[in-house]
């Protein structure tokens, strides 16, 4: 859920990614925003993907001293829950209720700001009518859902209106009730609000508007969570970070969802989504502020394709249909936890990809158990590596604390 100074929302193409060597990556350094896409067809006969894994993948994953861990194999369960946006609902519907014991809750990402401090639709109308059978068949299914509220108009961030209502008192009340209304006429489990590129001067108004937001849906016994940029620093690495005050936010929220993806991004040169030992620098930052278990670790399902500076987005299958297609040999990066590949397109230019599968899922999702947060979302759910199901039980029950065994010869 973001990236760069202007994060665009992508509705068209799936997601991918790529990374610089990671011993020169700073954990506070920058990152960008996620887009999310439509799901390409899933043949079943498609699941293996080719991929030469290093033979230290033994090594445990989480290198380094890390105070609560000791306390780790006692932690809840972890939860996890799941992003559908509405251009890819059908199938993160139909991933959510095919795996319904895996998942604790989805916020369906719907909804939008409007001027006057409202709540809209963001569903174009040839598409409403799925979405809303979409929605009944996870609420018929039994799954909380706590839909996302965006700041965007027309495919790209609109800072603006969300400077002009947190500062407004009554356009701030207003869009209070809007949300709460939104959340009681449908019977939702609460919100999750999803307000980006803010400015560093608004970081009071940004807190205080939460706080009163959480009041109201508190009074209302429903829950509210808020998305953040990961950072390693309070100060981070643009204003945006700095307007968002994790201390003061985790106080008053009941959920804080960091989302900790697109460390390179569709703009940057190439390189890894989400580094293991980037999301680890986070994520210490994160229980320094936020109460552990409120805190809701990003896991990306997607990677980027790169000519030069210019990256596409893909899913898991669209990578792993690339490298089948130009017999490309998928590369293992140990210290990224995550695979890599390159080829060369018929037009001669060269791409280089990196992606999310099961096993660099695994790795975060590991990480996030150990450390001892609350949980992890998926973004966004439908366009996983379906090898992540088999995996996930031992994940949340923290029995897998290492990274995971996997083939070194080309299989899965």
């Amino acid at each position: 859920m973001h990236r760069s100074n202007e994060r665009t929302v992508l509705n068209e193409h799936p997601p991918l990614a790529v990374v610089p060597p990671l011993a020169d990556v700073d954990p506070s350094g920058p990152q960008r925003e996620s887009t999310g896409g439509q799901r390409p067809h899933r043949s079943r006969c498609w699941l293996a993907l080719t991929i030469v894994m290093a033979a230290a993948m033994t090594t445990p994953l989480m290198a380094g001293h890390w105070p609560w861990h000791a306390s780790a194999p006692t932690t809840p369960k972890l939860q996890v829950l799941a992003t559908v946006p509405y251009w890819n609902l059908a199938a993160g519907t139909e991933s959510v209720i095919t795996h319904r014991g895996a998942f604790t809750g989805a916020s369906p990402w719907i909804y939008s700001v409007d001027e006057q401090g409202g709540v809209i639709s963001q569903v174009p109308a040839l598409s409403s009518g799925q979405v809303t059978d979409d929605l009944a068949q996870l609420q018929k299914a039994g799954v909380s859902l706590m839909p996302t509220i965006s700041n965007t108009r027309a495919g790209s961030w609109d800072s603006e209106i969300v400077e002009r209502i947190i500062n407004n008192p009554g356009l701030r009340a207003r869009h209070v009730q809007a949300v709460v209304d939104l959340v009681e006429q449908h019977g939702f489990a609460g919100v999750d609000i999803d307000y980006e590129n803010l400015l560093a001067k608004d970081r009071a108004a940004f807190s205080a508007f939460i706080v009163q937001l959480a009041a109201a849906l508190h009074a209302k016994h429903k829950e509210l969570s808020v998305d953040v940029f990961a950072k390693a620093t309070d100060r981070g690495y643009d204003q945006r970070n700095v307007a968002q005050d994790y201390a003061a936010l985790g106080a008053a929220a009941d959920q804080i969802r960091v989302m900790a993806y697109d460390w390179h991004w569709s703009s940057s040169v190439a390189g890894p989504v989400a580094p293991l030992n980037w999301v680890r620098g986070v994520l210490q930052y994160a229980v320094i502020q936020i109460p552990q278990p409120k805190i809701i670790l990003g896991v990306p399902m997607y990677g980027y394709d790169w000519v030069g500076t210019t990256g596409k987005l893909v899913s898991w299958l669209q990578a792993y249909q690339l490298a089948r297609s130009h017999d490309a040999v998928v590369h293992w990066d140990d210290q990224a936890q995550g695979p890599w590949f390159t080829y060369v397109s018929s037009l001669g230019k060269h791409h280089t990809v990196w992606f999310e599968n099961a096993y660099s899922s695994s790795a975060k999702i590991a990480l996030a158990k150990s450390v001892g947060v609350g949980g992890v979302y998926l973004w966004l759910a439908g366009d996983e590596d379906d090898l992540i199901w088999g995996r996930l039980p031992s994940l949340e029950s923290g029995r897998e604390s290492t990274t995971p065994a996997v083939p070194t010869n080309g299989s899965r």
